[in-house]
């Protein structure tokens, strides 16, 4: 209050005297002022393009508002967020006030203002509500560091505005990871392949869970390079596990990693029950998500949870081929079913893996699978007279 009164007796002669003075006087205490309408009158005087205050009468008019601010009711705080929201002649502390406020109040600031730079913004995401974190990923520009920042924290919605406005720019990294999300997530299928930033190789991964419409979108847009890396992609895989196969058969086993060995067991064995208790301890989910890994998939969630853990290709091969064919596995091998799940394998890297897995933990539903598709191990369980 000292500066702003000092800068104000001793301020240039462009200042208007009579409104100085009045600003002046607001900031001496007086119990015949109300202060929502010193607020209103103040704020009007801020935004006054016909008749602007000086530099000078700016700093004393902000200056009582920021100190009327922590008392101020509900209705006048969001009145100055709705007057100051788009303005770049506003202070940033007093902007910063408003867009850390209840969301009534913070929105139109949040959304809007062109004084909120990067740093501002996720101090509110992380600090703020889930509504606040709303507001920010519509703003007209989201940078590539706030866009890292709302795709890390998970939120659904807000995600699907972030792929929905073109004003986002999303890093790499980020971008793969909402192409990940959307295995889970239909709303974002359709926006996500019209963003600039899709690729082949994502929309290509993307190929597998959209529905038949945007199926035919892929071919469409991205054509002969599309089918020629599909093709090769399986073809590759297919040769590659086709040796894997081969090796493990004629040579030492793979190492088990930590936890694994019972699940090994359980399905060299044939004992569903067991393998369905293995597969709980080595994932943490509960007994209808372990279902669907185990007896409604084509073989790409059990890729995750495979690499989530550390095994390798050679394990996976085995794991897969028990779960989805009866002996002789040779024909199953051969099949184009098994080159597409080891297709899925080969794409994902452990940490991809255990991220996914880590969002199936949160949200068990979102488990990929098929409930209309029933592989052998199924075939196996029923045996037993078991219901699930």
């Amino acid at each position: 209050m000292t500066d702003a009164l000092s800068l104000s007796l001793y301020g240039p002669n462009g200042m208007t005297r009579s409104r100085t003075a009045l600003l002046l006087s607001f900031l001496e205490p007086a119990d015949h002022l109300d202060e929502a309408e010193l607020a209103c009158v103040v704020s009007d005087m801020c935004i006054n393009d016909g008749d602007p205050l000086t530099h000078n009468e700016a700093i004393i008019a902000y200056d009582i508002l920021e100190r009327l601010y922590p008392g101020a009711e509900h209705a006048i705080r969001r009145r100055l967020a709705e007057q100051f929201a788009v303005r770049d002649d506003i202070p940033h502390s007093l902007l910063v006030l408003l867009a850390n406020d209840q969301i009534e109040i913070a929105r139109p600031v949040i959304m809007l203002s062109p004084r909120l730079n990067d740093d501002d913004l996720i101090k509110i995401i992380v600090e703020r509500t889930h509504e606040h974190r709303l507001a920010v990923s519509v703003r007209e520009d989201v940078s590539s560091k706030v866009c890292d920042v709302l795709v890390y924290l998970g939120d659904e919605d807000v995600i699907l505005n972030l792929v929905r406005n073109q004003g986002t720019r999303f890093s790499d990294h980020a971008f793969k990871r909402v192409v990940t999300i959307s295995r889970t997530t239909a709303p974002l299928h359709q926006p996500l392949l019209l963003r600039p930033e899709m690729r082949a190789e994502m929309a290509a991964l993307m190929y597998q869970w959209v529905g038949q419409a945007l199926k035919q979108f892929i071919a469409q847009n991205y054509g002969e390079a599309l089918s020629a890396r599909l093709d090769a992609e399986i073809s590759q895989a297919s040769h590659s596990a086709l040796h894997e196969e081969s090796v493990r058969q004629t040579h030492a086993p793979s190492s088990i990693p930590s936890g694994f060995g019972g699940l090994m067991v359980a399905l060299r064995n044939g004992d569903m029950k067991a393998a369905e208790t293995e597969m709980q301890h080595l994932t943490r989910l509960p007994v209808a998500a372990v279902h669907r890994i185990l007896y409604h998939d084509n073989g790409e969630a059990l890729a995750v949870v495979c690499r989530a853990v550390g095994a390798d290709r050679c394990l996976f091969s085995e794991v897969v081929t028990r779960l989805q064919a009866r002996p002789p596995y040779s024909t199953f091998i051969s099949s184009k079913e098994y080159a597409v799940a080891m297709a899925a394998f080969k794409r994902l890297s452990q940490r991809q893996a255990e991220f996914v897995l880590s969002h199936w933990r949160e949200k068990p539903t979102s488990v990929w699978g098929n409930p209309g598709h029933v592989n052998e191990a199924w075939n196996l369980r029923h045996k037993d007279g078991e219901r699930f």
